[in-house]
């Protein structure tokens, strides 16, 4: 079981440090908002995804089997403490993967973050030539402030 372990995380590795990679590298394009090269970027990321499900398959696969033999954990952690406590090689790699986890969810996050910004920024456009700036709102039932009345204009208040 032990040696079925490390294979896993030595594959988990590889497939969190290739995740790592593509975030990054799409970071990199969303600062530079170089939207042909995005296109590519959406390939990698549904080959990381098949991927991703392949390795949380073997996952639940060690943890039936560890199951089956009388040990029942919900993680491969839990699963790590209740059969090798002692283990610290073991311990490490299990730290590094959950540090790379954090990081994958923080690269992730900043990425959303980012394209929830255009996204906004994109309706401010929108907002602007549908009104000609005229400080109508294009949605019915919708008031909105102007710049003088200490507030923003159109849908996004730059207040808020």
């Amino acid at each position: 079981m032990q040696e079925t372990i490390f294979d896993f995380l030595d594959q988990l590795a590889q497939i969190q440090e290739l995740t790592i990679s593509v975030l990054q590298e799409k970071q990199a394009l969303l600062v530079n908002a170089e939207r042909s090269v995005l296109d590519a970027i959406a390939v990698k990321e549904k080959n990381l995804i098949v991927q991703l499900k392949d390795i949380q398959n073997k996952r639940q696969a060690i943890l039936r089997r560890a199951e089956k033999n009388g040990t029942k954990a919900d993680s491969i952690t839990a699963l790590c403490q209740k059969l090798f406590p002692a283990d610290l090689i073991l311990r490490k790699q299990i730290d590094a993967a959950k540090n790379r986890s954090r990081q994958i969810h923080f690269i992730a996050l900043s990425n959303w973050t980012m394209t929830q910004r255009s996204i906004t920024h994109i309706n401010q456009i929108i907002e602007l030539i549908e009104t000609r700036g005229l400080g109508k709102t294009t949605y019915q039932n919708t008031t909105i402030k102007s710049d003088n009345q200490n507030g923003g204009s159109g849908i996004i208040d730059r207040v808020a």
